[in-house]
């Protein structure tokens, strides 16, 4: 059974056999639910620890190098005493968009379920937002930010 996404909508397709000459004769498609999904979620900071990991998801996620173009790095002070009583840094890097195509950021993508996305939101400070952005892969992506 094979999982894709089609302009927002998560589609699987099953193949069927004929069952007196057992040939494929068709594909169904069923719409299934977006929690079944899996979401991609870039990171350049933070989630890229295993610790951070362990204890947010409960495991360690699989990943790969990936480049997000058009933007660049900045350091800004975190307020947020939720995130900073994890033990966390008063001063975070937060990606910020570019004038310029030729700055990026290099991370790690990580294919994550809806649920733990849901978990990547909570984990954030408050002033960070997540946006959807293409990678230098081609693949679209969730990224968070300070605003």
């Amino acid at each position: 059974m094979a999982l894709s996404k089609r302009k927002g909508n998560n589609y699987t397709s099953i193949p069927v056999r004929c069952l007196s000459c057992n040939r494929r004769s068709s594909i169904i498609t069923i719409l299934l639910p977006d929690i079944w999904m899996s979401e991609y979620l870039f990171s350049y900071g933070i989630l890229q620890r295993k610790e951070v990991q362990m204890k947010l998801y409960g495991r360690i996620l699989e990943g790969s190098v990936d480049i997000l173009k058009g933007y660049t790095t900045t350091t800004i002070r975190i307020l947020d005493e939720a995130f900073l009583s994890r033990g966390e840094q008063k001063q975070q890097q937060t990606a910020m968009k570019s004038d310029s195509q030729t700055d990026s950021i290099k991370g790690t993508v990580f294919e994550i379920t809806v649920d733990e996305l849901l978990l990547s939101d909570s984990y954030e400070p408050e002033n960070y937002k997540r946006i959807n952005v293409v990678l230098e892969s081609g693949r679209e992506s969730w990224i968070y930010l300070a605003m």
